[in-house]
């Protein structure tokens, strides 16, 4: 009280009794002036995580916007707390999260390899001694790294990319800097390792990566992922593995120390094995991400689009505009007759009741007329419509159909037959849901609204992109406000706000309708396709449940912070499941709009309820069915006659000896030859010692030109590709008009063309490129009936030179290239960059360029594992003497082993599906 009166006086305070009775009963404020001892509350899992964040120099440093670089938002910067509790406590994680292009895995592997920065130098460019030095980290990712995207990561106006030292792994193990150099050992001091699954996953030579930073949600079911996985564990890495929300993984176990060390024997030095307490997860969903009240995509929404984090307010509810289409009338009922072909003991159906359902879906989803698809088909390797009806029409029940079916044939086939040939001849004839297609993207260029237009395939892709710019419903545009691309198509993360998707979703699809590339969804569709569009979004949201997202997060968290997890924090908010429905009638001659996004949020939500007709399950034909896919394609279960090749890498090592790898190449192959400044195509028959070769590996053996066609194409501008495409629509339409390419090279002549009929068949070649005179671009245009063809045919014909000039170009830079590959000439790759550009040479130069040694005699092995780099060894167990070493190039026969005559069942013909 002495005190209070020396502050301020007494008499100046009036306490309260309750105040008054505290200081009383408080012997030691009134002696030592302390107050008491205040106790906060327990610190959450979540609460400790985000403040060991803010000791991490790249989070902090990233939570503010950079040049070209978008802020950290809540989400991405817990996801990423997670990755560096995990590195820390050598823990495997798999994150899953909504489906797309992310920036999260680069800047995980980036965040991760900056801690060795203050590592010294020669340290890390150590390979042997007593104590393994620390491995770079790897990020395993089948898109390309462009070196634009390491340069927005710099913290601070800090570079960081050149600090790494960014290298890629190649097929034999080595690594090959991304700004050009020598192939090398893997060090630490290359603190970031790009690995694409092209590779193959060679075993590292040198120090193998402290941590793996896989790279899957991009990517629709992903092959190559088990093998990344296990790649990864040999390696003793730590293994982060983002993937797609709905992928389910196998847990990923580490092998035992002793193994690991047998495995990295063919490794110049090995790591200490990461002891690990098994792998967490962490599931970014939805309703979690809503819960932060900030989308995952990378582009904020605007506010001037939507209110209230609008796009997350109606992320499960997808709006039908129901076109009454009389073509698509009977659709339910073969639908639902099928279903009832389904065989009740699970066994595969017959081809022809595959091919009939893989009608049904395609006719339902089409965006244009048949003869549209059919003309794109075969530019794809796939089947017509007109064939696939053709062999429902043509299918015998009493041979093509087992004893147990044909009971089934004789109440329902008859009916799915007729069914399918009256909407097959409606579509012939035109297609409603072009036509309202074309009046939703004229609106979105009246309203300057961005629309992203999904269609089922890339045929369907092309065919409506073609239809569009001839009605001049599309325009042509450098930066377009429509875009159409096919559902197997995915983008950034937050790239669209809104989507149009034709037709209901298949089910090997309804995954996509959660990825986060995809904005408001809009389905054009019949009325009756309502449930399978109200039953796909209830799928795809309720898979993984929300309950069991909240305890996979609570784990996770209570495992990397060793604190207690507040389940309510940790839990995401509930997202409504619907679809509202907008009925129209074409005979009214309405003008179709896009819906707003209030109407959406304050639209009627109901479910409609119905039985499951969605019949795209039957679509996997038996083995053994007509036409297979691929004629070269080995049959699984068998042995091929092959080569045995002894190659060593070209790549210039002065401490240790290049690689040696034993390649199995099937006898009547090709492979690509580097001879000089020259690449050709050399008969496997016909390789000896001595020659150099690339892309003889399973994951390279694609020429090198076809490597490098999809950069070439990004490389066009859009109004480039968008003329090129409208082009090859009218020199489709111009011979069926005609008749035949004969036809038309006289139809031409006799309009004043000189051109000769060898000229017109290569006008539709990818390498060709059309016609050099305007006047014959005109001409073609004519007799298709295309007036806007006929209207640009100037501005086709100046693209058309520019792509045939670009090629030639390329193809001389890449021809140049080979003298890198086979004599490690680095002014060749320098002079490359001009014509190719930085990325395209850094995929050129990061191919594996092998010498032959030796070549064994031919032998029979099994057909997985051809053009797959192994140890002599390993050939050795693998191969078995043929019983006539001059058998023809298709010779085969069975192996007499468990593992390799393993039956397949089915062909999943979806994939066929995609493939148009």
């Amino acid at each position: 009280m002495e005190r209070l009166g020396m502050i301020g006086g007494a008499e100046d305070f009036d306490l309260s009794r309750r105040q008054r009775a505290f200081l009383a009963e408080d012997d030691e404020f009134a002696d030592a002036g302390r107050t008491r001892a205040w106790t906060p509350p327990a610190e959450t899992a979540l609460r400790r995580a985000r403040r060991l964040a803010r000791f991490v120099p790249l989070l902090e440093a990233w939570t503010d916007a950079g040049p070209d670089r978008a802020a950290l938002l809540t989400a991405e910067r817990d996801l990423l707390t997670m990755v560096e509790l995990s590195v820390r406590r050598g823990s495997d994680l798999l994150v899953r999260l909504p489906g797309g292009l992310h920036r999260l895995p680069l800047l995980a592997a980036v965040m991760i390899a900056a801690d060795t920065l203050s590592v010294a130098e020669a340290e890390l460019n150590r390979v042997v001694g007593a104590k393994a030095p620390p491995g770079p980290v790897a990020l395993v990712t089948p898109r390309l790294i462009r070196r634009s995207e390491l340069d927005q990561l710099d913290a601070a106006s800090v570079p960081v990319a050149p600090a790494l030292h960014p290298h890629r792994l190649r097929g034999d193990g080595l690594a090959s800097p991304v700004r050009g150099g020598r192939p090398r050992l893997v060090t630490g001091s290359g603190r970031l390792l790009f690995v694409s699954p092209t590779t193959g996953f060679p075993p590292v030579l040198g120090v193998p990566p402290r941590v793996v930073v896989i790279d899957s949600a991009a990517d629709v079911e992903p092959a190559w992922l088990s093998d990344a996985r296990k790649w990864a564990a040999e390696h003793a890495s730590v293994v982060i593995t983002f993937t797609e929300l709905h992928e389910e993984l196998k847990t990923l176990r580490v092998a035992d120390p002793k193994d690991e060390q047998d495995s990295n024997a063919t490794s110049v030095a090995t790591t200490t094995p990461q002891q690990t307490d098994g792998e967490n997860c962490w599931i970014a969903d939805w309703p979690w991400l809503r819960r932060n009240e900030e989308p995952l995509p990378m582009t904020p929404t605007p506010a001037s689009d939507v209110e209230h984090g609008g796009v997350m307010e109606i992320r499960a509810t997808a709006h039908l505009i129901a076109v009454d289409d009389p073509g698509l009338a009977g659709i339910a009922d073969v639908r639902e007759r099928l279903a009832r072909l389904r065989d009740p003991g699970g066994r595969p159906p017959p081809w022809p009741v595959c091919r009939a359902a893989r009608l049904t879906r395609l006719l339902a989803e089409l965006p244009t007329r048949t003869g549209d698809y059919d003309r794109i088909a075969p530019r794809y390797g796939g089947r017509t419509l007109r064939r696939l009806l053709d062999d429902v029409m043509d299918a015998d029940p009493r041979n093509d159909f087992p004893d147990w079916w044909r009971v089934r044939v004789a109440a329902d086939w008859g009916a799915v037959r007729a069914g399918l040939t009256a909407m097959h001849d409606a579509r012939t004839e035109g297609n409603p849901l072009a036509d309202v297609v074309a009046d939703l993207a004229e609106d979105a260029y009246r309203r300057g609204q961005p629309l992203d237009i999904i269609c089922g395939s890339r045929t369907a892709r092309d065919a409506l992109t073609g239809r569009l710019l001839s009605n001049g419903a599309l325009r042509i545009e450098d930066t377009p406000l429509v875009t159409i691309r096919s559902v197997s198509s995915i983008e950034s993360a937050g790239a669209h706000q809104n989507t149009l998707l034709v037709g209901p979703p298949a089910a090997r699809w309804r995954n996509r309708l959660t990825a986060a590339d995809l904005g408001q969804l809009t389905v054009v569709a019949a009325p009756g396709d309502r449930p399978l569009v109200h039953r796909a979004l209830l799928r795809a949201y309720s898979e993984p449940s929300r309950e069991i997202a909240r305890r996979t997060r609570c784990a996770t968290l209570t495992a990397l912070t060793d604190a207690r997890a507040d389940e309510d924090e940790l839990d995401g908010n509930n997202i409504p499941v619907a679809v509202t429905m907008q009925a129209t009638e074409r005979g009214q001659k309405m003008q179709f709009k896009l819906p707003a996004m209030s109407a959406l949020l304050t639209a009627a939500m109901s479910e409609p309820s119905s039985v499951d007709l969605d019949v795209t399950d039957l679509e996997g034909e038996p083995s053994g069915s007509q036409d297979p896919l691929g004629v070269d394609a080995p049959p699984h279960g068998r042995a091929v006659l092959v080569v045995p090749v002894v190659a060593q890498s070209t790549a210039p090592l002065d401490e240790h000896g290049a690689p040696t790898m034993v390649f199995l190449l099937p006898k009547g192959g090709r492979v690509q030859r580097l001879r000089d400044d020259e690449v050709r195509l050399l008969p496997v028959a016909d390789i000896t010692a001595g020659v150099t070769l690339i892309g003889i590996s399973e994951p390279e053996r694609r020429t090198l030109f076809d490597r490098v066609r999809p950069y070439l194409v990004e490389q066009r501008p859009q109004v480039a590709r968008l003329l090129l495409q409208l082009w090859r629509i009218a020199l489709d339409d111009a011979c069926i008009v005609s008749g035949s390419v004969t036809e038309l090279t006289g139809r031409l002549a006799d309009m004043g063309a000189d051109v000769s009929y060898a000229a017109v068949r290569q006008w539709n070649s990818s390498t060709r490129i059309g016609p050099e005179d305007p006047a014959n671009v005109a001409r073609v245009g004519r007799v298709a009936g295309n007036a806007v063809v006929v209207g640009e045919a100037g501005r086709i014909a100046a693209v058309m030179r520019a792509a045939r000039a670009h090629h030639a170009a390329v193809g001389n830079a890449l021809g140049k290239l080979a003298a890198w590959h086979a004599s490690g000439d680095t002014t060749a790759l320098e002079r490359s960059v001009d014509a190719l550009g930085a990325d395209i040479t850094d995929l050129a130069a990061d191919l594996t360029a092998w010498r032959v040694i030796a070549v064994g005699d031919p032998a029979f092995a099994p057909a997985s594992v051809l053009r797959r780099p192994m140890t002599p060894s390993e050939a050795t167990r693998v191969v078995q003497p043929a019983s006539d070493a001059s058998a023809g190039s298709g010779a085969q026969r069975d192996v007499d082993n468990d593992e390799i005559n393993t039956p397949v069942d089915q062909l999943d013909l979806l994939d066929a599906a995609e493939t148009p």
